[in-house]
């Protein structure tokens, strides 16, 4: 059901959804939490909402059709733990004329790249229903990154997440605390070798290493 107002170029496509949410160096590990999925439910359904306003108004007797209805927040939860293949977080959303199909599906790959993880974006939809959904994607990836830039621990801790993945493993015996705080480099390491991690990312492995090594 495609709208007559649609603008193709204010649309945006699932694969520029998917490249907003790796380009801002978020991953799985940090990002799929209970209450940032249930954020992005309250994207989905004001989007949702908002759409079928614009739908019953352009039909000017309140029965006008549109897509989506509204997200099954139960099914919006991370799993216990992330494998490297299948899928990491299913949530399913309901439409005017069906029941739980995907909205927005987390997946995971051969291995822990990017590459090989796949976000999928209600693969029922047309271009056009699907972004709604993928520009409330949008605006849940900007808000993560807004807070996380806002909220130093957290930051702290998805850097540390994505070097946990460049160390070498620690031997049982020892101070494992010391071991990796004194087996890192200094400034100037992390962004050249650690792919994904942004700037506020950097700055804080930088700060916390820096005191560590006191």
């Amino acid at each position: 059901m495609n709208s007559p107002e649609a603008k193709v170029d204010s649309i945006v496509t699932r694969d520029e959804a998917r490249k907003l949410f790796w380009d801002a160096g978020l991953d799985y590990e940090t990002v799929l939490t209970q209450a940032n999925l249930q954020k992005l439910c309250d994207f989905l359904d004001e989007a949702s909402s908002k759409e079928e306003e614009k739908c019953n108004a352009a039909t000017k007797n309140g029965l006008g059709l549109y897509y989506w209805k509204r997200t099954i927040r139960k099914t919006a939860v991370p799993l216990k733990s992330i494998t490297h293949s299948g899928p990491v977080c299913f949530i399913q959303a309901s439409g005017c004329y069906f029941e739980r199909r995907e909205c927005i599906s987390f997946n995971g790959g051969l291995d822990d790249s990017e590459e090989h993880k796949w976000i999928g974006f209600c693969g029922d939809a047309d271009q056009y229903n699907a972004s709604i959904v993928t520009g409330a994607f949008k605006e849940w990836v900007e808000w993560v990154k807004r807070r996380e830039a806002e909220d130093p621990t957290r930051t702290l801790l998805s850097a540390l997440a994505k070097l946990s993945k460049h160390l070498s493993p620690i031997p049982p015996e020892g101070r494992a605390d010391a071991i990796r705080v004194h087996s890192i480099p200094d400034d100037g390491f992390f962004s050249q070798t650690i792919e994904g991690l942004t700037e506020n990312e950097t700055k804080a492995l930088s700060k916390f290493i820096k005191e560590a090594k006191r």
